[in-house]
């Protein structure tokens, strides 16, 4: 049998699933309205991980996941290139 995941493992996984799907809906966003590559990346960056960031702040877990985990950083950018 092999190891199970354990419950914050997959909490991980969910957010950094959940941080993709928004970055990607902020290049997508960014395509539409013609911005170039700098602007993509950062609308990507903004939309995957400022609203993860607002969660963590009004639940009280400071730093934020997405300031403290280099796990994060990767996400926004991936899709965007």
């Amino acid at each position: 049998m092999g190891r199970r995941p354990t419950m914050n493992m997959l909490l991980l996984m969910l957010d950094l699933i959940g941080t993709f799907v928004f970055a990607l809906s902020g290049a997508t966003a960014a395509v539409k309205r013609r911005l170039d590559l700098f602007g993509v990346l950062v609308l990507s960056f903004v939309a995957g991980n400022f609203g993860g960031i607002t969660r963590d702040l009004l639940i009280g877990a400071v730093p934020p996941a997405a300031i403290s985990d280099w796990r994060y950083l990767p996400f926004p950018f991936w899709r965007a290139c």
